[in-house]
Formats: structure tokens, sequence, C-alpha cells
């Protein structure tokens, strides 16, 4: 890294990072290609069981490792349910490692028929849920990109993430709600979303221009 003219960074979260490294390198800043959402015919009845489709839906699309905080969110969705039942957190992503299988033991023995695991989407899938969740959810304790965050604001879905999420200008800019990683906080946001309609946004009012072009065109340039 010290020998290099030019630094691919995906977020400023990434490039402040490496200038605590390297000062004095130049640093591009630019996310990989986002694909606009392609919905599908795909219905809700045909991606989760039959209980869910009445209850308002709660997504987080995340790897099941301990930086995505996923007990986290478990006993704060534990609090919501005493007040707010009609809800089920899916949570979709591989699982199948030590730590996703133990995590997810005591995820289903902390909310029962509120969550259910979705396992890997593909592209379909993934956009198809994003366009009829109420909810995105993260609490990631470090991100990236946040690429989800991404993709659930281009479908017009209200996010709630922590403060410390690339996007975080972005969710607040897109009626999302961007706050600490705190356990009242997140209750709070939660418990506010699920009891209120939030109008759905439009698609184009969330557009930046991420793109393979872009990319190539920010390191030559520079």
């Amino acid at each position: 890294m010290a020998q290099a003219v030019r630094i691919h960074a995906l977020s400023n979260l990434e490039k402040n990072e490496l200038l605590k490294i390297i000062p004095s390198r130049y640093i591009v800043v630019s996310p990989p290609t986002i694909l606009k959402p392609t919905y599908s015919s795909l219905k809700l009845s045909s991606l989760v069981p039959k209980e869910i489709l009445d209850k308002k839906i709660i997504l987080s699309i995340c790897s099941f490792s301990p930086i995505k905080n996923l007990e986290f969110l478990s006993k704060v969705l534990q609090q919501v349910k005493l007040v707010e039942s009609n809800f089920c957190w899916i949570i979709a992503g591989p699982w199948n490692n030590p730590y996703g299988k133990k995590i997810k033991r005591k995820i289903t023995k902390a909310l029962g028929k509120n969550v259910w695991f979705a396992g890997a989407l593909n592209n379909a899938e993934k956009f198809s849920l994003l366009n009829t969740s109420a909810i995105y959810l993260s609490a990631s304790k470090s991100e990236n990109f946040g690429l989800s965050i991404f993709e659930a604001l281009m479908s017009d879905t209200v996010v709630i993430a922590g403060e410390n999420q690339p996007w975080a200008k972005e969710i607040k800019d897109n009626f999302g709600l961007s706050i600490p990683l705190c356990p009242s906080k997140y209750y709070e946001a939660i418990v506010c979303t699920l009891q209120s309609s939030p109008p759905r946004l439009a698609y184009h009012s969330f557009k930046i221009p991420y793109s393979w072009d872009n990319m190539y065109r920010d390191i030559i340039h520079l």
C-alpha cells in the first residue's frame, strides 16, 4: 500500500480509516456498481411461510457474524414484541457456520414465531422482500459500504440503522432513522415505525449514479 499510486476505497468511512494508516496517499472513493432494483412477479406467498403473510415484515440482510450485532437486535425486538407483536423479523443470509448456528438457536428461542430465517436470496427474491417490508433493520458494529442499506433506500423501504453506517445522511434524507447503537433508541424507532403508516417514497427521489464507468473515471482522472 505504501508503494501505491492510487488506493481505491468503497466509502468515506473506509477512506478515513485508511488515512490514519497512509495519510499522504491519494485515495479515491468510489463504491461498486449498484444495480437498479429488479422487481419480479414473485409474490410474498411464494417466498415466506403463510403465517407471516399478515404480519409487518422487518428485514435484515447480512452475514451471520458477531460484527452484524444480531443478538443486540434480538434483545431489542423482544421488548418490541411486548407492545407490538404483529411483526416478523426476516433475517436473510447464509447461517451455516458455527457462529451462525449458535446465534440462530438463541434468536429462535428468544423470538419464536416472530422471526424467520430466509437463507441466501437471489436478486429478485431480495428486492421483492425489500419492496414488501415495513422496515429494513441494521445494527452493524462496523460497515464498509452497506450495500443492503443502499438497496433498501432504492426500494423505498424505511431504514433504521446505526449512525455509524456509511449512508447516515442518505438514510435521514429519505425519511429513515439513523440513530445511536442504543437499545432504547432502536426500541423507540421500531415501535414508532410499526405503529405508523409512513408513505412509500418514489424510487426516482433516490438517485446516486454509481457505476463501474464512474469508478474508472474517478480513479483515472484524480
